[in-house]
Parts: structure tokens; C-alpha cells; sequence
């Protein structure tokens, strides 16, 4: 089994993040950005159900499991701490498998919001560097993705075969033609009042899964 936290299912916390959403979603209005073309219901579902995937890592799963143990293991160099984040990691998957859906910004928001659930929204420097100066740290990680994740939300299953059928390389390198070419061409064509809208709508979703994310948490 795989965990999100200590002693909880990570199934358990995604369809929690999930029904948590749509909790705070009930506080707003029904459809808020619907004249962008984005189903912020559906898009909310899957933020919750693709956050934390990349905790199915072997590393953050020994960390989680025994932080003592994987704690000894890191004073010893027989392990890092980068090897057990899962934000990157969670982020590339999502540039790759939501890029060739509608609206074009879909993309960019699941992949923004999963890369800074833990800390802040990036910037688009900020997302490209840190995706290619991590690369061999994604691959490592990607290698050690355990195939149960796919039992977390069924989307993923196309993701895992990707990656086993294609490859890490040229997951990866789908993932950075959006981050470097296609999101920055699509930005610079936009009109202002658009992204400012589209630049709202990453925001909206992005603080409700950073609440959501805490909701049911109880330690």
C-alpha cells in the first residue's frame, strides 16, 4: 500500500482532497470562469486526484514509511532528500499528459499548481529551471514510481504506460516543449484581458487545493 502521510492511504488523502474541493467549490460560484472554457468542478477533481502521485516514489515511500530509518540513511549519504520530493516529479507528469487537452492553459495551470502545493505558485523561469536542472533527479524518480499509483486516480494509468512504452526521455521532453515553447508563444499572442483571466483561474485553483490539501488532515 502506499501512503500519503504517516499511517494514511494516499488514496485515501487524494479522494479526501478531492471531496474537500468540492466542499470549498459550493462557496463560489457555480461556474466562475466558464467564458475561458474551463470546468473549474472538473479541473478541481483532478488537481486532488493528481497532487501528491508522484509520493509513489520508492524514495518518498521509505521516507514516509520510517523517516528515522531514511533519516540514517541521508547522514550516510546512502540517500538524499531530493531523491523523496514529489512535487517536480508530479508537475512534469501533468505538463505531459494534460498538454494536448482544451483549453491550451489547462496544462499550465495542473502543472503549476501541483509544482507549488508545498511552497508557491512558479513563475515561468522558475518551473523551467528547476525541471531542467532536476532532470537526472526526474528520471531516477520516474524509474522508481511504483506502478500501484495507477490504483489513485484512473487517468494515470495512461501516464504509466507512457512512461514504460516511451520512455522517460521523451516524457520528459514533451513536458519541456510546452514549458519552454508552447506556454511562453501562447502567453506572448494573448490578449491582456485574457490572461489576466487566465492568470485569475490559476490562482483560484491553486488556493483551493492548497486548502483542500490541509481539510481533512488530522494528526
Amino acid at each position: 500500500m502506499l501512503y500519503s502521510h504517516p499511517e494514511k492511504p494516499l488514496k485515501h488523502h487524494l479522494e479526501e482532497v478531492e471531496l474537500a474541493a468540492m466542499a470549498i467549490l459550493g462557496r463560489h460560484p457555480r461556474q466562475p470562469f466558464a467564458s475561458l472554457g474551463i470546468h473549474v468542478e472538473q479541473t478541481m477533481r483532478q488537481l486532488g486526484g493528481w497532487h501528491d502521485i508522484a509520493k509513489a516514489t520508492a524514495f518518498f515511500q521509505q521516507y514516509i514509511c520510517d523517516t528515522e530509518r531514511w533519516q540514517k540513511k541521508v547522514a550516510t549519504n546512502a540517500a538524499s532528500n531530493e531523491q523523496k520530493t514529489h512535487t517536480p516529479l508530479g508537475a512534469l507528469l501533468a505538463a505531459e499528459y494534460f498538454g494536448t487537452r482544451q483549453p491550451w492553459f489547462l496544462s499550465l495551470l495542473m502543472t503549476m499548481a501541483i509544482r507549488g502545493h508545498h511552497s508557491r505558485l512558479p513563475t515561468m523561469a522558475t518551473l523551467c529551471n528547476s525541471l531542467d536542472n532536476q532532470r537526472d533527479l526526474l528520471a531516477e524518480q520516474s524509474r522508481n514510481l511504483s506502478p500501484d499509483v495507477t490504483s489513485a486516480h484512473p487517468s494515470l494509468t495512461n501516464s504509466m504506460n507512457r512512461l514504460k512504452n516511451d520512455g522517460f526521455d521523451a516524457v520528459y521532453r514533451k513536458a519541456m516543449r510546452l514549458v519552454q515553447e508552447d506556454w511562453p508563444n501562447e502567453l506572448e499572442d494573448g490578449k491582456r484581458d485574457q490572461l489576466v483571466r487566465i492568470r485569475l483561474a490559476v490562482q483560484f485553483c491553486f488556493s483551493c487545493l492548497l486548502e483542500a490539501d490541509k481539510a481533512l488532515l488530522i494528526h
